[in-house]
């Protein structure tokens, strides 16, 4: 069966290209079409990892870990009960080259990648992203191929889970990590995009 391959390009660029366009593209998510991602490895390893969902908590992505979706009580005009999601769905910025949490919160959470290689999002209400981070090229390229679901692609790094908590493999908790260098004790894998599920989420923390 032929399908649709969705490629992400991830391409380094200095902190001082984000303007205030790029920004502003980054908040207007609402007419973007959004995704969720899993990650796989199934190539006869003593680990797998079948779409695994990647979440959103604490300014980094992870599998094995719950997303900490965020809705402030006692704000007024804020009705928290109309934003229940608990799921990471992500956009890509169109003309941008941004990439952003789906969420609703004034200003948008934008996704980058930090100097360490750690996929990472913006807390709310803040713009501030370490000096050295990739923050724009992303895109969605569509690519002939087969395969059940479109891919996450980086033209410059390869997708890595890095364990960050105890317990059984591969059931413990794995950071999301791109490095054009191998990882030692870390997983590499592929990322699969999916169609969003759950509902609106104010933020993430």
């Amino acid at each position: 069966m032929t399908t649709m391959k969705a490629g992400l390009a991830l391409l380094t660029c200095p902190l001082a290209a984000l303007t205030a366009s790029a920004l502003k593209g980054t908040a207007d998510v609402a007419n973007l079409p959004s995704f969720a991602a899993g990650a796989w490895k199934s190539d006869g390893s003593e680990l797998y990892f079948y779409g695994n969902r990647l979440n959103a908590r604490g300014g980094k992505f992870y599998v094995n870990e719950d997303g900490n979706p965020y809705c402030p009580d006692g704000v007024a005009s804020l009705d928290c009960s109309q934003f229940n999601g608990r799921e990471t769905n992500l956009v890509v910025g169109g003309d941008t080259g941004t990439a952003s949490l789906d969420v609703t919160v004034p200003g948008g959470q934008q996704v980058y990648l930090a100097p360490d290689g750690s996929l990472s999002f913006t807390q709310a209400h803040s713009a501030y992203i370490p000096e050295g981070s990739t923050i724009s090229g992303f895109y969605l390229d569509t690519i002939d191929g087969e395969g059940p679901s479109p891919f996450l692609f980086n033209d410059d790094r390869t997708w890595y889970l890095c364990p960050v908590g105890d317990g059984s493999l591969p059931q413990i908790p794995y950071q999301v990590v791109a490095s054009e260098e191998p990882l030692e004790e870390c997983v590499r894998v592929e990322i699969k995009t999916y169609t969003p599920e759950g509902g609106p989420v104010w933020q993430f923390n």
